[in-house]
């Protein structure tokens, strides 16, 4: 790859631990800083975090997160230079739902 070159990853983090996530993420922010533009697709909040604490670090990559979902039949897009400028991470919605199951299922246990 060369400097100008468009890298497209689909779900870089399928079948990861975790641990090899964190590298990934941290080749992905190289790859950036030496001038090829990373365009990938991702179903890990893990991942998403990592980059945006990447990007956080040293503030030379402006990341671009888009946020693609159905709304009844239309296709809603957001795009936001932030993670946490996002209204909707489908993502992170669905594991703060399964802890709340997972706490509410452990308080009734007592």
């Amino acid at each position: 790859m060369a400097v100008g070159d468009t890298l497209f990853w689909d779900e870089p983090e399928a079948n990861l631990n975790p641990k090899l996530i964190k590298l990934i993420a941290a080749l992905m922010h190289i790859l950036s800083e030496n001038g090829i533009q990373l365009i990938a697709a991702t179903h890990s909040y893990f991942l998403l975090k990592e980059l945006d604490l990447l990007s956080k670090r040293d503030g030379e990559i402006e990341p671009r997160y888009i946020a693609l979902m159905m709304d009844n039949d239309t296709l809603v897009i957001e795009q936001e230079s932030q993670l946490n400028q996002l209204d909707n991470i489908v993502v992170l919605d669905e594991e703060l739902s399964q802890y709340d199951r997972e706490m509410e299922l452990n308080y009734a246990r007592g």
